[in-house]
């Protein structure tokens, strides 16, 4: 049971990194269950998902009742995630896309409709965290990233129900999490998906209702000096002795500041090598083209400052409705936080039931944490949605849908 424990806190960190890079949104797990690891020959009314692999059921079925389970759970939680080792044919993984925060299947959802409870499903793979992070973005209201199939004139592309690479390029060339295909490489969202979230939180075409302060939040995690996470009662981590230079600001065994450092270069981006905060001078990010300016430290904080940027990808607003920046929407909204509940499920090893959180406001986690991330492909193959959608590119869905994901 620990070995489990340990790994769903290891997807989910390094899920959560990508996030934190990409949308200054950070996953942290709020509360981890752990149940029998033998299914019962038949599911008990507390947990009708909870059936063995060789039961009549697909993971759309699953879902289902994943969905109806998590109807009669009082919490604001913002999704639950199912994460189980049965697997139906190729499908890893199934998600209602735009259901954040909604509690209740068939309740009604924000701007009128039909909606789901927000769920989603994972099967066990090599490719865990992607897969993790690739359905909890659905949940958030990401479609796939349009591909050379879907790039035809087909109806994908012609309803808007895939994301293109630019605006003048439609296929995305395989490249990054939310390609209905999973393969080597795979560690980032593609500047269509940002700006489909960020849009729909801005716009509130996703209900963020759930939102509640980092404060109010407990959170659980294995908190260990060496890891190169900084965590509660740790002022930096370096990575254990390995990992920590010999004229390193921290000390590698007790995750302290050494005395007379104010901070730790490794993990601050306004850190100098002197361990002393970076003077305003100093750019801590370099500017990426016209809607990305460069960032520059404060002179007073050891943290680069949040990443603006000035407008959406490809200088326009992909849900349609006006520009704004998505950093400035961040930075209003950066002391919040998005409660995001995981059941996870097993058959072979383990039931187990976690609670995420989703946090604005994260500790900074080690840049080189990235290096973990598995690099594995799943050969998923491009999803039929349940429901076609009747909205533009990345114009959320009024009624959730889900969307398969193939291995």
């Amino acid at each position: 049971m620990q070995d489990a424990r340990e790994n769903i806190i290891s997807q989910v960190n390094i899920a959560s990194q990508v996030y934190e890079d990409t949308f200054n949104i950070a996953l942290s797990i709020q509360n981890l269950t752990i149940s029998d690891p033998s299914c019962p020959s038949d599911a008990p009314s507390s947990m009708p998902w909870n059936l063995g692999c060789t039961a009549n059921i697909d993971i759309s079925g699953r879902l289902n009742l994943f969905s109806e389970w998590r109807r009669d759970q009082r919490d604001d939680n913002a999704a639950w995630s199912l994460l189980t080792t049965c697997r139906s044919g190729s499908t890893v993984g199934i998600a209602w896309i735009g259901s954040l925060c909604n509690r209740a299947r068939g309740s009604s959802f924000r701007g009128g409709g039909s909606s789901a409870a927000s769920a989603n499903v994972v099967a066990r793979t090599s490719a865990e965290w992607q897969v993790f992070a690739h359905e909890l973005a659905h949940n958030f209201g990401a479609s796939h990233d349009c591909t050379a199939s879907t790039c035809g004139g087909s109806s994908d592309s012609a309803s808007g129900d895939c994301c293109p690479l630019s605006r003048s390029t439609c296929d995305a060339r395989d490249q990054y999490l939310m390609n209905p295909s999973s393969s080597p490489g795979l560690e980032e969202f593609s500047p269509c998906t940002v700006g489909t979230i960020c849009t729909g939180m801005r716009e509130e075409v996703v209900d963020a209702s759930c939102l509640v302060s980092e404060d109010d939040v407990p959170d659980i995690n294995d908190s260990q000096c060496g890891n190169g996470i900084v965590e509660p009662g740790e002022t930096c981590d370096c990575g254990g002795e390995d990992g920590c230079p010999e004229d390193s600001c921290c000390n590698p065994s007790t995750c302290q500041l050494r005395r007379g450092a104010e901070c730790d270069p490794t993990t601050d981006g306004c850190c100098t090598d002197q361990c002393q905060v970076a003077p305003s001078s100093r750019i801590c990010r370099p500017s990426t083209g016209s809607c990305d300016p460069e960032e520059t430290c404060d002179g007073s904080s050891s943290q680069c400052p949040v990443d603006e940027q000035n407008c959406n990808p490809d200088d326009e607003n992909f849900g349609g409705r006006g520009g704004g920046s998505e950093g400035s929407w961040i930075d209003r909204n950066r002391t919040t936080v998005i409660a995001v509940s995981a059941s996870v499920g097993g058959f072979i090893v383990l039931v187990l039931a976690a609670c995420l959180l989703v946090s604005c406001m994260r500790r900074k986690r080690r840049k080189e944490a990235q290096s973990q991330r598995q690099r594995v492909n799943t050969g998923d193959e491009p999803p039929t949605p349940a429901v076609q959608p009747t909205a533009e590119v990345s114009q959320l869905p009024v009624s959730p849908r889900m969307v398969h994901r193939y291995a």
